[in-house]
C-alpha cells in the first residue's frame, strides 16, 4: 500500500505527522471557499469572502490601504491597526483646469453624423507584423 503524500497524510489524520500537532483541515464547503478566495485574493466576486476569512483569523491588518494590504475596507467601515486612512480624494476637474475634451481628441462633429475616432498616441500599441 501507497505511504501517500505528507498533505494526504494531514487530510486523513488532522495532524502534522512531523510534530503531531493539530492543524486546521477545511471540511466544508464554506472553509474551502474561504481558502480558495484567500489564494484569488484579487478576483473582484471573492472580496467579501476574503474580508470574511481575514476577519476570523484576526488579520485585519491585511485590510486597508497600505501597500501591504489585501483589500481596501469597504465603506463605512472603521480601517484597523495596519491599515493606513483613506487616499485622498481627487476630486472632479473644472473647466478652467482643463476638464474639457482631452488635447488631440476628436469632438463629434454636425448633427447627423457618425462619432470620429480618437486620435491614437504614437508608440502605444504597435500595428501587428505582417506575415
Amino acid at each position: 500500500m501507497p505511504a501517500g503524500t505528507l498533505a494526504t497524510c494531514m487530510w486523513y489524520t488532522g495532524l502534522d505527522p512531523r510534530t503531531m500537532k493539530p492543524v486546521f483541515i477545511p471540511k466544508s464547503p464554506h472553509d474551502k471557499a474561504l481558502q480558495r478566495a484567500l489564494m484569488q485574493w484579487r478576483r473582484p466576486q471573492n472580496r467579501r469572502l476574503v474580508l470574511e476569512a481575514l476577519h476570523k483569523t484576526g488579520r485585519e491588518d491585511l485590510i486597508g490601504y497600505g501597500r501591504r494590504c489585501l483589500v481596501k475596507p469597504d465603506k463605512g467601515a472603521p480601517v484597523s491597526g495596519g491599515g493606513h486612512a483613506a487616499p485622498p480624494s481627487r476630486g472632479r476637474k473644472d473647466e478652467s483646469r482643463g476638464g474639457g475634451p482631452r488635447a488631440g481628441s476628436r469632438v463629434r462633429g454636425e448633427k447627423g453624423e457618425t462619432p470620429a475616432r480618437p486620435v491614437r498616441k504614437k508608440g502605444w500599441a504597435k500595428p501587428k507584423k505582417k506575415r
